[in-house]
Parts: structure tokens; sequence; C-alpha cells
């Protein structure tokens, strides 16, 4: 019976967590680019007890934004970002606009979600955050040097949070 809003919600990781929490009941909030009305009519018939769909690009600052507004208005039991985008090759030949994307959502669009939904759980004291991070934090492989750095910052942010967060 949790409220649970779910960045990239729509494939991979994302969809799988959705469904699972369908089925014990949740109440889906499905942060995702387009309305996909197959996927909220499979977590209904999972047995969420409702599927809502915000549709927005996390990829710009005024889509965050607006998410984080919608969220305020919203009871937020858990977040989980998850929302993210991967982005490979030599340096130098990784378009910088895709560089720039990929950190806003891996980065930035997750911690401005975090912001936005902590005073609420504080509040109530009671709440979770779940942050999608990769091999790649801790893995540094050539070819992935924005994409790691991107999920080490996760990490990272996530690891400072669990500490300030701790009592």
């Amino acid at each position: 019976g949790a409220n649970v809003l779910i960045t990239g919600a729509n494939r991979g990781i994302g969809k799988a967590v959705a469904k699972r929490l369908a089925e014990d009941g949740a109440h889906l909030y499905l942060a995702i680019r387009k309305n996909d009305l197959a996927l909220v009519t499979e977590l209904k018939n999972a047995g969420a007890s409702e599927v809502e769909v915000i549709e927005v690009d996390l990829s710009t600052r005024v889509g965050v934004e607006t998410l984080a507004a919608k969220m305020n208005q919203l009871k937020i039991d858990i977040l989980f970002n998850n929302a993210g985008l991967l982005t490979g090759g030599l340096l130098e030949d990784q378009p910088l606009d895709d560089i720039y994307s990929m950190l806003q959502v891996n980065i930035n669009a997750l911690i401005h979600l975090s912001h936005a939904v902590l005073p609420q759980m504080l509040k109530r004291k009671k709440g979770l955050i779940i942050n999608h991070s990769s091999v790649s934090a801790v893995m540094h492989l050539p070819c992935a040097s924005t994409y790691a750095a991107s999920k080490a910052a996760v990490l990272a942010f996530t690891n400072c949070l669990r500490q300030e967060l701790k009592d």
C-alpha cells in the first residue's frame, strides 16, 4: 500500500521493480517520458492499487523542477531514482550535448528529486530513497569515463546522505 515514485519505470530494472511493487498493492507514480497505457494496464493487472503516469523529461532542469513541484503535492513513501542515461566511447568522440544530458539525468535530477522529497519524509519520520547506481561507480573501465563518473557521484551522494540521515 506504499506510495512509490519511480523514475525511468518504463523498462529494465525500473519496470521490474514497478511490477514487483504492483504485486504488493503499491500506489505507483511512474515518472517517464511518454505515457504508456499498456504498462499502466499491466501494473494494474499485477495488483497495483493505483498507477499514475507523470510525463517528464529529466534531461532538462525544467522537467526536473516540474516533477519536484508535483512531488510536493503528493505523499511519497518511497522514491526510486532509477532513470539513467548511458554514455560511452572515447571521451574525445562523445558529443558534449550527450554528456550534459547524461549528467543532468544521472546526477542532477537524482539529487534534485531527493532534495524535493526529503522534507516530507523527515516530517513524517518515515520514508525511503533508493538511488540506482552501477558497478561502473567502482569499476573504472576504458570508454566508460563519463558514465562511470556519474555513477560514482551517485554512490558518493548516497553514502553521504545515508550518514546525514542515520539518526
